[in-house]
């Protein structure tokens, strides 16, 4: 009930491995001095007023662009997390409409067949010498998911993995492709 009566807003989990692009309502921030004041108390540490200037928020929030992930857009940007809080930069930025979040949807490409038989040469030709690698075998249930209509949250959520795991696994497995959007 408190999200219909708009008394709430909902957002994703915030992860490092997220990744965000900016929206064309980031002009807003360069018209609206309120939202200005209040982006700039919500994302600054404990009300340190000079830490960040309104002119570097406005910049960094320009600067989210999509396949970069949170922690490559911090490293990029040489943000000082001492000074500046950026799960609230986010959040801040989704609840206004000038970010938005990018969900990546793998889908198996290769037949299932093909697919099973890639990892089992990639593992005979790795050097090992053994040649008796078995290939990944992912449960049926997750061969389903990958039909480009489920993206990567979805999935980890389903067979209880984290992001890097499951992507991990599926990259092993072959014949996935990920789709951003």
């Amino acid at each position: 009930h408190l999200d219909y009566y708009g008394c709430i807003a909902l957002v994703d989990i915030f992860q490092f491995s997220n990744v965000y692009e900016a929206q064309a309502r980031v002009k807003d921030v360069m018209r609206n001095g309120w939202l200005q004041r209040e982006c700039h108390a919500y994302v600054t540490r404990d009300g340190q007023a000079g830490t960040v200037s309104l002119e570097r928020l406005i910049q960094l929030y320009a600067t989210v662009r999509q396949r970069r992930t949170v922690a490559e857009w911090i490293v990029d940007n040489c943000i000082d997390v001492e000074r500046f809080d950026v799960r609230r930069f986010i959040v801040f930025g989704v609840l206004h409409g000038m970010l938005r979040r990018v969900h990546c949807f793998p889908v198996l490409c290769a037949s299932v067949e093909s697919a099973k038989k890639e990892p089992s040469r990639k593992g005979s030709n790795s050097g090992s010498g053994s040649g008796d690698e078995e290939p990944l075998k992912l449960e049926p249930r997750v061969v389903a998911m990958l039909d480009g209509t489920h993206h990567l949250d979805e999935i980890c959520v389903a067979e209880n993995k984290d992001a890097a795991v499951m992507r991990g696994l599926l990259d092993s497995y072959g014949g996935i492709e990920y789709v951003h959007l």
